[in-house]
């Protein structure tokens, strides 16, 4: 039951994260002219909320390694499903362009490998696929969860933690 559960939940994930935030991203980001750093940065951040939730949830239950460990693995994993996402639509040549030398970093979880796609695919049925600009995007969703995930979720997660557990604790 548990294994069902679980994929039910990442079934819902993918699409709450395609049809829901990366919709909003991209309405927003039309309506305001973003750039495709702007666009890739505000969607790694979204997508670092499943690390927080899972590192605050990971404390309370008296196992804040196990929350820690997902952030790093978290981050690890994404490079390897963010690459995925490069390789299917062939823009890994991309990733060499001098432009990007400085944004190679590391990621998290299904909603950042759902925005990877999901870039390369509008990019693609748009005709735009040999821009940079969806590269572009990638890479800055990538650098910002991970940036979010180590400055923003886990500070926050900690001081969650040691709040509550001193609370509870009196």
């Amino acid at each position: 039951m548990s294994a069902l559960i679980m994929i039910v939940s990442a079934g819902a994930i993918v699409l709450l994260v395609k049809f829901g935030l990366l919709r909003g991203i991209d309405q927003i980001a039309n309506a305001l002219n973003w750039s495709a750093t702007s666009r890739g940065q505000v969607t790694g951040y979204a997508t670092s909320v499943p690390e927080l939730v899972c590192l605050v949830s990971a404390g309370l239950a008296g196992v804040w390694e196990a929350g820690l460990w997902n952030i790093a693995s978290s981050n690890i994993i994404n490079v390897i499903l963010m690459s995925l996402a490069v390789t299917r639509y062939r823009q890994v040549r991309e990733l060499f362009k001098l432009r990007f030398v400085d944004e190679l970093g590391f990621v998290t979880s299904i909603p950042e490998v759902v925005s990877f796609f999901a870039v390369f695919a509008a990019s693609r049925s748009e005709g735009r696929l040999d821009e940079l600009n969806d590269t572009q995007e990638v890479l800055d969703n990538l650098a910002s969860s991970n940036m979010s995930n180590v400055g923003v979720v886990y500070p926050i997660g900690l001081l969650a933690y040691l709040l509550v557990s001193t609370l509870f604790s009196v």
